[in-house]
């Protein structure tokens, strides 16, 4: 949210003027707790939560058949796109095991 703490609030609002639902897996803190419970049902989204991964400064879109990853390090952000329908199914059926697995 930090690096993109301008964009984030735009992007949330087109999504969800769109009518674009989405499921979130983040750790779970104090902060995102709060978060996720004040504005999930407003944002369209559903949240679940995972435990902390060190050193995985990473977010990731799968959207359609592509999947854009943002690199978050404030030092040197980074994006990549890849539109392929093969990679975003296998990302697609990795985040829904993660899914099935991780807290609500």
């Amino acid at each position: 949210m930090e690096l993109l703490q301008y964009y984030t609030p735009q992007f949330i609002k087109k999504r969800v003027n769109a009518g674009i639902k989405i499921k979130l897996l983040t750790e779970k803190t104090k902060e995102t707790q709060e978060l996720m419970k004040a504005k999930d049902k407003k944002e369209l989204r559903k949240t679940r939560f995972i435990p902390k991964i060190e050193g995985f400064p990473n977010t990731m879109y799968i959207y359609g058949n592509k999947v854009a990853i943002l690199d978050t390090n404030p030092d040197s952000p980074t994006g990549i796109l890849i539109q392929n329908e093969n990679v975003a199914n296998t990302q697609r059926a990795i985040f829904e095991t993660i899914w099935e697995t991780a807290r609500k």
